[in-house]
């Protein structure tokens, strides 16, 4: 890198270096609410260990000298926060900027899979509601008089 950039760039370290946690405890909390939504807090302490582990494990060493199966590291969040702060603070090959490229891209895949994971749960709740009811009720009719329950149906029929 040119001597004039690195300059420019020194000015902005701890601006960037706090982007970066921001982005990483973003990224984290928005998986992680994802990850409730479907599995229930009931089952979320085994995401966690898996996120950890497949986290950590590709942002200790180098992913070039780890064994093939370990090349999923290039996209997770972790290694590239690292790779980010290892460049902020050692001045070394400036890839910052795609680095916090694949974090912004996490934290927008986490946007669009929240509310999907909630529609899926919502949708589910309800088939199990109805199913659980016995199927008396169609969609139709719940969204015609909603607020009414099975016996003011009853009654508002028998009155007609």
């Amino acid at each position: 890198m040119d001597a004039g950039v690195l300059r420019h760039v020194g000015s902005v370290c701890p601006i960037l270096q706090l982007l970066s946690i921001a982005l990483i405890f973003t990224i984290s909390g928005l998986a992680v609410e994802a990850m409730v939504t479907i599995l229930t807090p009931k089952f979320i302490s085994f995401f966690l260990v898996l996120w950890i582990i497949s986290n950590v494990s590709v942002s200790y060493y180098p992913i070039e000298i780890l064994p093939t199966i370990y090349r999923y590291g290039y996209a997770m969040p972790f290694y590239n926060v690292s790779r980010a702060v290892r460049t902020i603070i050692f001045r070394t090959r400036n890839q910052v900027g795609m680095n916090f490229g694949i974090l912004i891209c996490w934290i927008v895949i986490s946007c669009i899979t929240i509310p999907l994971a909630q529609l899926y749960v919502s949708k589910k709740a309800m088939r199990e509601e109805r199913e659980k009811r016995g199927g008396t009720l169609n969609d139709s009719e719940s969204r015609a008089r909603p607020g009414m329950n099975d016996a003011n149906r009853d009654s508002d029929a028998t009155r007609h």
